[in-house]
């Protein structure tokens, strides 16, 4: 009975560490992938974290490159998260105190290191945003110089029809008077 208690005082304490963890770590918005799967893992809801990891990366697959910059990423959060589970779900009351405290110490490395594969998407997720932009403003840039030389091209055009006659008429008579000049 007391070695049961000792492990159920074990498990709160891990969870509690797990707890504080989570809630000390930059997790960004409260509706990001990060803190939701950061959340669900603490929680021990496992399935779920896998369940939103791969519907979020499913959504997001409609954009150009996410999915090959960011499917290891993927794959290895699930991986992580079955990492966590599966030393979660060993039973420890008949583990002697250091290997509880290194089983513990290996729950919380994989954590650190969930969080840290989510935060290299969240990562390239933004530099993907950048990107899109950059390529926006290039767009927009190229049609307003389009316009522009559109424009340009439709004046000289217009001054070309108009001006012609007056112009020629101009240069013949210059062309004319450095003639007389030069006596030819």
């Amino acid at each position: 009975m007391g070695s049961n208690a000792a492990r159920k005082s074990q498990e709160v304490s891990a969870k509690e560490r797990l707890e504080r963890e989570y809630k000390l770590k930059d997790i960004g918005a409260r509706d990001s992938l990060m803190n939701s799967t950061l959340q669900f893992v603490a929680d021990d809801s496992f399935d779920r974290a896998i369940h939103e990891l791969r519907v979020y990366q499913t959504m997001k697959s409609t954009f150009p490159l996410y999915v090959e910059r960011t499917e290891r990423y993927y794959d290895h959060s699930i991986e992580v998260i079955e990492a966590i589970r599966t030393k979660k779900m060993v039973p420890t009351h008949n583990l002697p105190a250091a290997k509880r405290q290194e089983l513990s110490e290996k729950i919380f490395y994989h954590f650190h290191e969930l969080s840290d594969s989510l935060a290299k998407i969240s990562h390239i997720e933004n530099e993907l945003r950048v990107e899109d932009a950059k390529s926006t403003v290039w767009v927009i840039k190229a049609l307003f110089m389009s316009v522009f030389f559109l424009l340009l091209f439709g004046v000289l055009l217009e001054a070309w029809r108009t001006m012609r006659l007056p112009v020629q008429v101009v240069f013949n008579d210059f062309v004319e008077l450095i003639l007389r000049a030069v006596g030819i």
